[in-house]
């Protein structure tokens, strides 16, 4: 998954609108600023846009003070398709794959299709790895044991064939 840009509107600390344009970033993106200043805000935008939930917050406890509603776009590629996810507090769920748009039944069949088909990084990849608050740091990555770690670092970056492939290797090393 390889997230383009985003553009938050009215969105906990965000007032008005803000983008942020990934695209002419190369690897890892390192967001530091002094407490405060968005970071965390910016990475709780993203998971909202692409999951629709945020820990166990509800829709009023996302809309910046004094507003009547937030919104968040994505402008993302996975799985070889371009995709463009827009979310607000009081409007349908809008998704469009490749320029079409992507409809279900309801809110939560169209985020489960978005998941299972188009998405190539699970969402607890985000949660846990990329978008890490301080005070949640502890609870996270950090927290994990040695094999929990192995396991969860092998389903984000799809090193599990590779780590069955090595551990057979020192299994054949051993016996032999």
């Amino acid at each position: 998954m390889n997230i383009k840009n985003i553009k938050i509107t009215d969105f906990k600390s965000i007032y008005g609108t803000q983008e942020f344009d990934f695209e002419k970033l190369d690897g890892l993106i390192k967001l530091s600023g002094i407490i405060g200043s968005g970071k965390t805000t910016i990475g709780e935008a993203i998971l909202w846009g692409l999951y629709g939930k945020h820990k166990e917050h509800k829709n009023p406890n996302l809309i910046a003070w004094h507003c009547k509603s937030c919104e968040v776009e994505l402008n993302l590629t996975s799985k070889g398709r371009e995709i463009n996810i827009k979310r607000n507090s009081h409007k349908p769920l809008e998704i469009y794959i490749d320029g079409k748009l992507l409809s279900a039944s309801n809110k939560r069949d169209t985020q489960e299709i978005l998941e299972e088909e188009y998405f190539d990084v699970p969402a607890l990849a985000i949660q846990k790895m990329c978008i890490i608050s301080f005070n949640a740091f502890n609870n996270s990555l950090a927290a994990m044991s040695p094999g929990e770690t192995r396991l969860f670092l092998d389903d984000i970056f799809g090193f599990r064939t590779f780590t069955e492939f090595n551990d057979e290797i020192v299994i054949g090393r051993k016996q032999h």
